[in-house]
């Protein structure tokens, strides 16, 4: 209402504002609860918490304004529902997202004034290289700094992957190394094709850490299994 009206909300609105809050507080939190959104791990937050996010505030909205309509209570503009249903959503999802970003952040700034940090490249812009950067920055049990991504996909090249730039292709590793300060690499590609491994140590910038090979995760999964 102070929005809408410039911070001179007039008589007739001004009396049902007590009221109006009451219900929508209720519906808000009704509708967080239906969804669970109460439940949640700040530390894994994902996009399908982002969807939860978005349906609680239009299901709160909805419920209120069906609410309005039982008890005939039709005077409220519809600019003041739109606008608080954007600002109930903005803030419900700077309270489930801004701690991880925070984290991610903070780890990554520790890690970068570390002695032992080692800057490091995965090769392999794709779900298996997404999911392994993702995976180094929610721990802090490493020293590997990642400073972007090397794919002989030249579509990737220049994109933005969990925040780290795609530089180059594989056969482009030493002048990404030159530039970057790189060396460490992490390979991250699920089915390598026959020779690729080697190709990508040879291109690997030459140093004490060399490359690595992460496995994907479905060959963690079978790796993981039991034997019958």
């Amino acid at each position: 209402m102070m929005l809408r009206f410039d911070g001179r909300v007039p008589a007739p609105y001004s009396e049902q504002v007590p009221g109006l809050i009451q219900v929508l507080v209720g519906c808000r939190i009704l509708a967080n609860l239906l969804l669970r959104l109460h439940r949640w791990s700040f530390r894994f937050s994902s996009l399908t918490d982002g969807a939860r996010v978005a349906a609680a505030g239009l299901s709160g909205s909805g419920l209120f304004i069906a609410l309005l309509y039982l008890v005939d209570v039709r005077s409220t503009p519809r600019s003041v529902v739109v606008m608080e249903l954007l600002l109930s959503t903005a803030l419900m999802a700077a309270l489930r997202f801004s701690p991880r970003l925070a984290g991610l952040y903070a780890s990554d700034l520790a890690r970068s004034w570390r002695k032992e940090s080692v800057r490091t490249l995965i090769v392999g812009a794709g779900a298996a290289g997404e999911m392994l950067l993702r995976d180094l920055q929610r721990s802090g049990d490493h020293n590997y700094q990642v400073v972007g991504f090397a794919d002989d996909d030249p579509s990737k090249w220049g994109m933005i992957v969990g925040g780290r730039k795609v530089l180059g292709a594989i056969d482009a590793l030493p002048r990404i190394a030159s530039e970057t300060g790189v060396s460490q690499v992490l390979i991250a590609i699920p089915r390598l094709p026959e020779g690729g491994s080697a190709r990508s140590s040879s291109a690997a910038p030459t140093s004490s850490s060399g490359s690595r090979s992460c496995p994907s995760p479905s060959r963690t999964s079978r790796s993981a299994a039991p034997p019958r």
